[in-house]
């Protein structure tokens, strides 16, 4: 009773929940070049995929909650290389001990490639020190090193970003702020701009079908971003950022810590660009002009009887602004054309944990609300597009661990989307009510084996119940490699507007079906990583294969005819192929090196014919390099990216000025930043689109964008004119 009173009492005061859990307790120390261990004050320990962390005191010593739905520490120290160590349940003390960048003569650079964890599902950490090698700008602009992801540029003439993850568009990642689902919905097309780089500590980028305690929406992964937290960070962090076409960025954070329990944050975010560049001279903006305020502030507490509670709330003002370079002025000739985008977003979340609930066994029990109101204008030329979205999503979770070798995972989630969209004579409206059940077992009794296995039941309102099982396994080679394979189905219902927002721009006629069934779709994978020496050097060695199978999908359809576009149910095969190869290493001690390849074969039914998915690279090649002088003052960071030529939509029957040949070339990009510290200062200084490559043919009929041919939906490659930047970090401790 007392732990119900205490339930029931947190519910009615704030109205929010968290997760929770036992304390482990531990130390954190650094092994020096010379063999020496020294304890690490400020080092940051946090529970992989959550943001439930905290940083070690003056000796390394460090004490956590446990959380749910992870067993995976993640430390990490400035000079250390970051690890990962999995605590059993069983386990309530344990010792980290950091390797260190240093040889005893030359600096051995912590890895530029994201981090394989060594949970069982195949996830990739970017830290924050890896989100400062290059101006990350927003969560769009945080993929750049990133083999796996990669933001996309179909959609440059509206401004909206989307990523690509396994060969398919990020609506089928699951995007999520510490763990709950948030990007989603209307906030799709624009969501990787509403937060900030200077806000993020770290983000996981989870491969394959995601854990059913998240939802039925994670068809080939899931992202979750991690925002700095108060108990950690410091009482003032300024970013700024400036490039040579006017964009201007600030970035403030400020913590404050009321008493050992109770901390509070604010992060505050401001950014303006209004400059207008042409550099393909089709008389169009190439990048649209862009204006937002956000900010977020967050409530932390933590008390001795293991208890933990959190508050956040969010707001946003977003607005973009594109097309003629003079579409403000209305000629005779009506040459004018404008695309503009308004959003105005508030959210909350709140989270609060009590561990455990019961002694044996041992069980822990959290809950989790949010809620958020989204609402978004677009005029594309003389098209109007008003798009509003309310949603509540809770959700309890139980965990009982009934061996060392068997825990399980269990609980109840609501979800309800208000989400109605009007464009041209479609007026798309549903009310989605979504109670569910989950559960998802861990058993690692096998030597060398740890297998995830988890079902959850979905009643929905609009299309019955959705059973969704997820499986992962891990197995261990050796000390060095590791095997991981995993399969899954998913589920989510399309918003054909707001999630094909640049197809419009255009002057085709729109047909839609009357009836756009949910995409459901498996998807199966596999990868191993491995680390071994050579030539006197460590090497790490990854690889990834995986298929996503639909059984329907709404299908985009531009090759029917370049008059009309259609929006309809999957008639015919669709699928993906996903190939990934990465090698990461030290070329020479002070430069580590990392090589990717990446191969897509997407493949979708469209005109009656299974052919590749337009307007992608099926080949992408990427290298990326980080140097440090030994005394870490200086860092040279660099990018180089190829992507091959891809296919293009047929424009075969418009008249010859008015059409694109069936495929596009290949392009070469490259980045790179110059960082310098004096002490709790950061300076940097970068150039990005280094060889200046922008598509120089990207609409059709630039010169008359009222007439039947005009098309400015068919952009295949960057559009953004080489940009030199600089800015400075300042931390106060």
């Amino acid at each position: 009773m007392k732990h119900i009173y205490i339930i029931l009492t947190t519910l009615i005061v704030c109205g929010t929940t968290s997760l929770l859990a036992q304390e482990v307790r531990g130390v954190v120390s650094g092994t020096e070049p010379d063999g020496s261990k020294t304890a690490l004050k400020g080092a940051t320990v946090r529970w992989l995929g959550s943001s439930t962390g905290t940083i070690t005191k003056n000796n390394g010593v460090f004490s956590i909650a446990r959380v749910p739905h992870t067993d995976t520490l993640v430390t990490s120290f400035t000079g250390y290389k970051t690890d990962t160590t999995i605590v059993p349940h069983s386990t309530q003390t344990i010792e980290i001990t950091l390797q260190s960048n240093l040889t005893s003569d030359k600096v051995v650079v912590e890895a530029d490639a994201p981090t394989i964890s060594k949970a069982t599902a195949k996830t990739e950490e970017i830290s924050q020190h890896k989100l400062e090698q290059s101006a990350c700008c927003s969560l769009a602009e945080s993929f750049e090193k990133s083999p796996s992801v990669e933001v996309t540029y179909a959609d440059a003439a509206t401004g909206a970003k989307q990523i690509q993850l396994l060969g398919l568009r990020g609506i089928y990642t699951q995007t999520m702020t510490e763990a709950i689902p948030t990007i989603r919905g209307l906030a799709t097309p624009f969501g990787l701009d509403y937060i900030p780089g200077a806000f993020i500590e770290g983000i996981s980028i989870s491969k394959g079908a995601a854990s059913v305690m998240n939802g039925y929406e994670g068809i080939t992964g899931q992202i979750n971003i991690e925002y700095k937290k108060p108990q950690e960070e410091g009482p003032l962090f300024v970013n700024a950022y400036g490039n040579h076409m006017g964009r201007a960025e600030l970035n403030v954070t400020s913590a404050q810590h009321l008493s050992d329990s109770w901390h509070t944050m604010v992060m505050l975010h401001g950014r303006t660009f209004n400059h207008e560049q042409d550099g393909n001279g089709d008389g169009f903006i190439d990048m649209p002009k862009f204006n937002q305020l956000n900010g977020v502030v967050r409530l932390f507490h933590h008390s001795e009887n293991n208890t933990e509670f959190q508050l956040v709330g969010k707001a946003l003002h977003d607005e973009y602004t594109g097309g003629t370079m003079t579409h403000g002025m209305q000629d005779q000739t009506d040459h004018s054309y404008a695309i503009t985008t308004r959003t105005n977003r508030y959210e909350v979340f709140g989270k609060f944990a009590l561990n455990p609930l019961f002694e044996e066994p041992t069980t822990h029990f959290g809950l989790q609300v949010s809620a958020v109101v989204h609402d978004m204008q677009s005029m594309i030329g003389k098209r109007s597009y008003l798009g509003k979205q309310k949603t509540f999503q809770a959700k309890a979770i139980f965990s009982t661990e009934f061996t060392e070798e068997l825990k399980l995972n269990y609980g109840a989630s609501y979800v309800y989307d208000d989400i109605s969209e009007a464009f041209l004579t479609f007026g798309l409206q549903r009310a989605e009510s979504i109670p569910g059940l989950f559960a998802e077992v861990t058993y690692s009794g096998i030597e060398n084996l740890t297998v995830v296995g988890g079902i959850r039941a979905d009643k929905h309102n609009l299309y019955g119940t959705i059973i969704t099982p997820r499986v992962h396994a891990k197995y261990a080679v050796s000390e060095m490699t590791s095997l991981r394979v995993s399969a899954g189905s998913g589920m989510r219902v399309a918003n054909p507007i707001s999630d094909n927002l640049s197809s419009y721009v255009n002057s085709r006629a729109v047909v839609m079906d009357n009836v756009l069934n949910p995409e459901r779709a498996w998807n199966y994978g596999a990868s191993v990583t491995s680390n071994f020496e050579a030539l006197g050097t460590t090497f790490t060695f990854d690889a990834e294969v995986y298929r996503t199978d639909f059984s329907n999908q709404v299908v985009v359809d531009f090759d029917k005819s370049p008059r009309e576009l259609y929006i309809t149910n999957l008639n015919g095969t669709s699928y993906a192929n996903s190939a990934l190869a990465q090698l990461q290493f030290d070329v020479t001690q002070g430069i580590n090196l990392n090589i990717a390849y990446r191969l897509i074969d997407a493949q979708t039914t469209t005109a009656g014919v299974l052919q590749q998915r337009p307007l992608i690279s099926p080949h992408r090649v990427l290298g990326s390099f980080s140097y440090y002088t030994e005394d870490r003052d200086w860092q040279v960071d660099g990018t180089m990216i190829w992507n091959s030529g891809g296919r293009i939509p047929s424009t075969a029957i418009n008249p010859d000025s008015m059409s694109y040949p069936s495929t596009f070339t290949s392009y070469f990009r490259m980045n790179a930043q110059l960082t310098k510290r004096f002490g709790v200062f950061d300076a940097y200084l970068g150039v990005e689109n280094i060889t200046n490559v922008i598509q120089q043919q990207a609409i059709i009929s630039p010169n008359d964008p009222h007439s039947t041919y005009f098309d400015g939906s068919l952009i295949w490659g960057p559009l953004d004119n080489r940009t030199i930047y600089l800015g400075i970090r300042y931390r106060m401790e």
